[in-house]
């Protein structure tokens, strides 16, 4: 991730932030993120300005949806 914002070029007016968007293991099962949970999580980490935040987990990968 770190070598892809080293090759956006961005005017310094912007900021970047990068959300990267897992799943939710509930009881035996896993799902994607809603809407509601991934929009959630995108306005925290702007609020918050956390430049790198992860919603949801992305391991164990295999028990993804």
């Amino acid at each position: 991730m770190k070598a892809l914002k080293r090759e956006v070029k961005l005017p310094a007016s912007c900021v970047y932030y990068q959300i990267r968007l897992g799943f939710v293991i509930e009881e035996d099962q896993s799902r994607w993120l809603t809407n509601k949970e991934i929009s959630d999580g995108v306005i925290k980490a702007i609020k918050n300005k956390n430049r790198i935040t992860t919603i949801g987990q992305l391991e164990p990968w295999e028990k993804r949806p």
